[in-house]
């Protein structure tokens, strides 16, 4: 059988449900690629559901079997006999593992799928299941990685025995960070730096305790970057949440603007002040708003 897989995900970042879908084909004998022009089934996979009208595949492909996945199309999960299979990294040229040690969240934030999609959090596959021996860095693609804090441990063990670089992909719940987890987080080689949300001024306590926990187990702040989501209408909001990282503990913000926000003026020009470290830490932003209404008006009147 020959198999084509499709990712519709960002440039760069490897498709992991269909890595292990190759995998399965392989060990079953079937012929998969990403490029097979006269397939007799595909798989097309994206998180994102702007893909979900995008292309008829069935006229691209008349005579395969079409397998749509990811949460772009459904919430349809992969069967245990692949999801615990060591994904096949070749196809993408992916010369990083990835994996899930655990699935869900306990957290139900209103902006987020994952609760909606994977439910409450449970535990996974160990770090080895997916680790291939010839690779140096583990990208962990947990939604809380730090709840089952045993199983972090154990797993955290695993990538310091073998000397692994690791990016936590989701970044870490500040409110779950105790005084183990963040020596074990200090112990650890992060790919990127280490980063944490702030969406909401209700746990503003236990985020200063949890960024107090990582300076002491010896976390650098410049190895730190807190993203902060705005909304429409929320400006007042998202101003407080990152004076409380910038101004008070020195921490690099990052505004993530949400949905139609792009439409909200000043959210918009709190991101592109704030998520500019040269521009942020040369200006106010109160001097970075007169600039910019500054050059609005001089370029008004040139063409005039």
């Amino acid at each position: 059988m020959k198999i084509r897989l499709i990712s519709l995900t960002p440039t760069g970042f490897p498709n992991l449900a269909l890595m292990k879908i190759s995998a399965f084909h392989k060990a079953c004998g079937d012929e998969v690629s990403t490029d097979e022009p006269d397939p007799d089934k595909v798989y097309i996979s994206s998180p994102f559901s702007q893909y979900k009208n995008a292309c008829d595949y069935s006229k691209m492909f008349p005579d395969a079997e079409i397998k749509y996945g990811g949460y772009g199309f459904s919430d349809v999960k992969l069967p245990d006999s692949i999801e615990h299979l060591m994904p096949d990294y070749s196809i993408f040229n992916c010369d990083r593992s990835m994996g899930f040690t655990t699935r869900g969240c306990i957290r139900n934030c209103w902006f987020c799928v994952v609760p909606k999609n994977e439910g409450n959090i449970r535990k996974n596959s160990p770090v080895q299941e997916f680790h291939h021996t010839d690779h140096d860095t583990i990208v962990l693609l947990d939604n809380n990685i730090l709840y089952y804090n045993e199983w972090f441990m154990q797993n955290s063990d695993y990538i310091l025995k073998n000397n692994l670089k690791v990016h936590i992909e989701s970044g870490i719940d500040i409110r779950l960070v105790t005084n183990e987890n963040a020596k074990r987080l200090e112990e650890l080689r992060h790919q990127k730096r280490l980063h944490f949300a702030f969406d909401d001024l209700k746990y503003e306590q236990d985020l200063r305790r949890g960024i107090e926990l990582l300076e002491g187990a010896g976390i650098k702040k410049r190895d730190l970057t807190c993203y902060i989501l705005a909304w429409p209408g929320g400006f007042d909001d998202a101003w407080r949440r990152q004076e409380i990282i910038w101004k008070e503990y020195g921490i690099d913000p990052f505004i993530q603007v949400y949905n139609n926000s792009r439409k909200d003026p000043s959210i918009r020009k709190l991101a592109r002040w704030c998520n500019l470290p040269q521009i942020r830490k040369s200006c106010e932003f109160s001097e970075y708003k007169r600039k910019i209404t500054t050059q609005k008006k001089m370029s008004f009147s040139e063409n005039i």
